[in-house]
């Protein structure tokens, strides 16, 4: 329900909602608050009674998370906008299911795992990495023009950066294998629009490498942040989580539950 609720400000004088405050207290005023509409052709608002609203579904803690907030939003939508100002604040949503049939939401530090324990093949952990040593990590780019006319551009990915060869000072930076695209933009208008069109396609091109690792003891929430490096591939990552999927396996006399993490973008 937050992903389809829309954040607006509380009054038509009001240029943003504002979220200022301890992050529970700022969250549980939004949550409760009343649905008002503003009708711009009568210029008035209006109170409107919804079957289904966030405080029939939501209750946020009554603690003191310690964490203050100091953000602003308008007509942006409310899952989207708690976890980008909580993010700011290093913060996590919590959600919960409690005892009275409501989904509790509390605000909690972000904890970064990664910075006391690294997923490693030293832990004999399961780790399944894949790695596209194919990726493109050069492309010409071919602007308007006729043969000698043409305008041509090479872009390099060097390291996590993408340069075009007139930003390149020190040419050994330049990879010594290549794997090389073309990208054919022939009514392109300017010299640096095609720098740029061209740095985009390359990234466009690229795809990800991946570590899937299986674990028992560690219990990480969404927004917390795990750090796992594959020793043979030289795969390394650092990233939140964003998403937790819980499996579970109902039989007569059994019942079984994996979790799944979903790290990144």
């Amino acid at each position: 329900m937050l992903a389809n609720d829309i954040i607006q400000p509380k009054k038509r004088t009001d240029e943003y909602y504002e979220f200022i405050g301890e992050a529970n207290e700022c969250i549980r005023e939004y949550i409760n608050s009343s649905t008002d509409f503003f009708n711009y052709i009568e210029n008035k608002s209006k109170s409107v009674s919804l079957k289904k609203k966030l405080a029939d579904f939501f209750v946020v803690s009554q603690e003191d998370s310690g964490i203050t907030i100091n953000y602003q939003a308008r007509y942006y939508n409310t899952l989207q906008a708690f976890e980008t100002m909580l993010n700011d604040a290093n913060a996590k949503l919590k959600l919960i299911w409690n005892k009275d049939g409501h989904i509790e939401l509390s605000v909690e530090p972000i904890i970064n795992y990664s910075e006391k324990l690294q997923f490693d093949n030293d832990y004999n952990l399961q780790i399944i990495a894949k790695k596209d040593i194919n990726q493109c990590n050069h492309c010409i780019g071919l602007g308007k023009g006729d043969l000698q006319e043409r305008q041509v551009v090479h872009v390099f990915k060097i390291n996590d950066q993408y340069l075009e060869l007139s930003e390149i000072d020190d040419d050994s930076m330049i990879p010594s294998e290549l794997n090389t695209m073309t990208y054919d933009y022939s009514n392109v208008e300017s010299i640096q629009e095609l720098i740029d069109g061209t740095k985009t396609k390359l990234k466009e091109a690229q795809t990800d490498n991946s570590l899937e690792i299986t674990f028992d003891n560690l219990s990480p929430e969404i927004g917390d942040i795990v750090g796992a490096k594959e020793y043979i591939t030289g795969i390394s990552m650092q990233k939140p989580i964003v998403q937790k999927i819980v499996k579970c396996t109902f039989e007569k006399d059994y019942t079984d539950c994996d979790i799944d993490y979903k790290v990144g973008d």
